[in-house]
Formats: structure tokens, sequence, C-alpha cells
């Protein structure tokens, strides 16, 4: 008997996490599912709740909101055997992107209805976990200045001027990086380690990156002028940014990066300390409805 239980963030997607539960319990009941929902009230809360999640009631957590809620509920519930399910109602969604990049929230449920799971790798992040990505650089900044922004402009918008903001103000920053044994200096404007290929709002940083693969791709983009940046910056998008002379990529199991500056690390989508940083692929997986 399959039994879920639903995490939701109420302020997520502008506040339609609750209307898309409607659904998701509707579609639960239809197939026998069981279920009971949680709903966080404050920042932090979620992986709290994940944490306490009861395995003789639940086998299975779903997910309602966005990255940031996933990324939590990941971290509360490593090495419990819980099976994981996405809907996704946040502002970027890039996890579930990577799984289907032409992903909606009816099919979202249907996946997580229909029960087939894949294996997907982690990540070891200094202390905690991460899924999807994890890096910093001009996306950590975004996040930084985003905290700010939305206070009066939420959602895509919020986003999009926060970004803008953030690349006439961003500056390089000098840093050291191992890979696999290998270290190099470095003057980046951004850091990504990607399990999966979408980042910062549907930017594709890491192309490359198969979440059930067992490796890694970090994606470097090294010191550039404002304007190549910006064009840069907007080529990732597309994921055709491996090109450009200045960007690197390097695939592996383990990863350091150190700096004389203390920078924000963007960790699945929350702000979670600063550097250095040490990343390592997890041995354990983690089954996902997908």
């Amino acid at each position: 008997m399959r039994r879920a239980l639903i995490i939701v963030n109420p302020v997520a997607g502008k506040g339609t996490s609750l209307a898309v539960r409607d659904r998701l319990a509707e579609a639960l009941d239809g197939h026998g599912i069981q279920h009971e929902t949680v709903i966080s009230g404050h920042a932090g809360e979620v992986e709290k709740i994940a944490g306490g999640i009861d395995t003789r009631r639940f086998n299975e957590v779903i997910s309602l909101g966005g990255d940031g809620t996933l990324g939590e509920i990941v971290n509360g519930i490593v090495g419990k055997p819980l099976k994981l399910g996405i809907v996704p109602t946040g502002t970027g969604n890039d996890f579930i992107r990577c799984l289907d990049k032409d992903y909606s929230i009816e099919k979202a449920i249907e996946k997580i209805v229909a029960g087939r799971v894949i294996m997907a790798n982690l990540g070891r992040v200094n202390q905690g976990i991460f899924l999807n990505m994890a890096g910093f650089g001009i996306d950590s900044y975004i996040l930084q200045n985003m905290s700010k922004i939305k206070k009066f402009l939420k959602g895509s918008a919020g986003y999009t001027l926060s970004t803008f903001y953030t690349l006439l103000q961003y500056r390089s920053r000098a840093v050291t990086i191992t890979v696999d044994g290998r270290t190099f200096d470095r003057k980046v404007m951004l850091v990504a380690i990607g399990n999966g290929q979408y980042f910062g709002g549907a930017m594709k940083v890491s192309p490359e990156s198969k979440v059930d693969d067992g490796v890694f791709e970090m994606v470097i983009v090294n010191e550039m002028n404002k304007l190549k940046f910006i064009v840069t910056f907007w080529k990732v998008f597309k994921g055709t940014h491996l090109g450009v002379k200045e960007v690197e990529s390097f695939r592996g199991t383990r990863f350091k990066v150190s700096s004389e500056d203390s920078i924000p690390l963007d960790i699945d989508g929350n702000l979670r300390g600063v550097t250095p940083l040490e990343i390592q692929v997890a041995e354990e997986r983690i089954a996902i409805y997908g």
C-alpha cells in the first residue's frame, strides 16, 4: 500500500500550491494512494518536517513547491526508505526540468501516480546533501539580491530584475579548484557543479550532466569583460556556452574550491553557507518518480 506525505510550501508559485494540492489529492484518491498533508509555516521548516517523517506510516513523500523546498526535503529524508515525488510550483523548477524539459504540473502528478522511479545521484556538499546543483558566483548573488527584491516584486519578474541588477555589479573572484586530485587557480565569474543540467531558473548550465550516471560536471565561467559575460550568460539558457573560450568543463566525483573572499553558496536554490566548498558524489541514491 502506498502512503504519501505531501509537504507543501504555501508561498511557492505566488501562492498556488494549495490549489495544486487539491488536484494532487484528487489524483491520489482516484488511484487508492493514501496521503496526508503538512503545510510549512516558515523558511527552514520543510527540512525538519521531512527529517521527522515516520517511515512506519509513510513510504513516500511528495514535494509541492520549488527547488528550495525540494532541496530541504532531500536533506531531511536522505538515508530513509522513502520514494520522492515532485510537483513543481516554484519559480525555477530546475530539477524536474532535468527529468522532463517539457514538464507540467499535470505530467508530474501522472508520473507520481504511475509509480515508476529512477535512482538519482546525490551529492555531499560541506555538511549537507544536494540533488541538482551546487556552486557560486553570479547565481548566488542573484539569489541574495532576490531575497531583497521579492519584498516588492515576486515571481519571474523579480528574478529577472535581480539578474540584471546583479549583472551590472558583478566582478570575478579568485579561487583555487581541485577536481579528483588535480589543482589549479582561476579568476571566475561562475562555478557550478551539476548532477542535473538546469540551474538558476532554466539556465542549462551543465548540459552534459545526467542525474543517474554517478559523475558530476563542473562548469567554470572564467573572467571576461562585462559585455562578453552578458552575451555568454544568455547562451547558458540554451546550453551553448561550452563553446566560449573562457568556459571550461570538467567531469569528476570529488571537487574542492577555496577562495580568499567568503563567497555565498547556492545549493539547490537555497543560500547555504560560504566558501570553501567541498563536494563528492554520495554513496546513497534516491528513488524519484519520473
